[in-house]
């Protein structure tokens, strides 16, 4: 699953998707660096998440995680 939100807010963005995976367990973050430019790989916050901001990158403010199901 990959989550995506237009902005940068700690309650939509991580804050979100660590309280999402404290109630879903069987669910985890996934890494998706290899589907980024080189630019953007060491943007990533964490294993599986990425912030983009309009003063870095020339974008709107966006945030992206994505997960996977186990079992």
């Amino acid at each position: 699953m990959l989550y995506c939100v237009c902005t940068n807010e700690p309650e939509e963005t991580e804050g979100l998707i660590y309280l999402f995976l404290k109630q879903n367990p069987s669910l985890s973050l996934v890494d998706f660096s290899e589907h980024l430019p080189s630019a953007l790989k060491v943007e990533q916050l964490a294993k599986g998440m990425l912030h983009l901001y309009p003063h870095r990158h020339g974008v709107d403010g966006f945030f992206m995680a994505k997960l996977v199901k186990h079992g």
